[in-house]
């Protein structure tokens, strides 16, 4: 069963980010009241400093794309620091999952070179798996990454 948040858990999730995510605007436009008879309001996310919508979800959980691991393993380290209990996931195609491999059974397992449109994938040397730092590895379907690119 869902835990649904009550008052305090907004306020205890505000205090975690209030050091790093900025106070943004909420905006209306004349215009798009106009348009749809209401008055509409926005609440404007875009104006954190990394430029993000949804910045304040990366103190609850982080995807990162996975190489040979260094960019995941630094990456987790910095989250775990910043916000030890955010879930940390690496992300790696499904025609090149040998960290997925690895991680799974507990030891480094060498694929050859995938065939994938993520070309920074396109390598056969898997690092260290930190596996302490993060979760999982999540596998993502080449036919997502051709219809997002």
């Amino acid at each position: 069963m869902q835990n649904i948040p009550i008052y305090e858990d907004v306020i205890s999730a505000a205090r975690r980010i209030e050091n790093y995510a900025y106070r943004t605007p909420v905006l209306t436009s004349r215009t798009a009241n106009e348009m749809t008879g209401a008055r509409l309001f926005f609440k404007c996310e875009n104006y954190q400093q990394m430029g993000a919508f949804k910045f304040r979800g990366a103190f609850n959980a982080l995807f990162v794309c996975l190489g040979g691991g260094g960019l995941l393993s630094r990456s987790a380290l910095a989250a775990r620091y910043l916000s030890p209990g955010c879930k940390i996931y690496g992300v790696e195609p499904e025609a090149g999952n040998d960290a997925q491999q690895s991680f799974r059974q507990g030891k480094i397992i060498h694929i050859d070179t995938s065939k994938t449109i993520a070309d920074a994938r396109k390598l056969n040397i898997l690092g260290n798996i930190l596996s302490k730092l993060f979760e999982k590895i999540l596998m993502i379907f080449s036919l997502f990454l051709m219809r997002n690119w």
